[in-house]
């Protein structure tokens, strides 16, 4: 097991964990202390090399919170992961979500433009294994029109 802390600078933030190759990653939030961690949320809904989330939210800002990784396979070679918690979880940019989108007016004959990043991206409902959507597992951002 690998052990993180940070303090909360916002009431919400997303702690990231992406296993890379083989691992499986299951990622933990606590807070109190380490003689008496108390359980805020636990993410595993994903497979090796894939990113796990927790959105956390209600944090106490300048709390001190504690983040437990571990590999769902146990121990072996491949231990390798990334780690990334950032303010506002749950928010992520306005076009994070595809059902939140926005749609663009598009003429017919006309042409448009999409620019942007996916700092602070989250993973929830980007994906369909398997399909053209399949995004193995990255955080993504959604751009939409409509023609008008």
């Amino acid at each position: 097991d690998a052990w993180f802390s940070f303090v909360a600078t916002a009431a919400d933030h997303n702690v990231e964990v992406t296993g890379l190759g083989t691992y499986d990653a299951i990622v933990e939030l606590f807070e109190g202390t380490c003689g008496a961690p108390v359980s805020l949320d636990c993410a595993d809904a994903t497979v090796a090399g894939e990113v796990e989330t927790i959105a956390a939210t209600g944090l106490t800002i300048g709390t001190t919170y504690w983040v437990r990784v571990y590999n769902w396979n146990g121990g072996g070679a491949d231990q390798d992961f990334e780690i990334c918690v950032y303010g506002g979880g749950g928010g992520g940019p306005v076009n994070d979500l595809c059902g939140s989108v926005t749609a663009d007016p598009l003429s017919v004959g006309g042409s448009i433009s999409f620019s942007g990043d996916n700092t602070g991206a989250t993973i929830a409902g980007d994906y369909v294994p398997g399909s053209t959507l399949d995004a193995d597992g990255m955080a993504s951002v959604w751009h939409a029109f409509t023609t008008t």
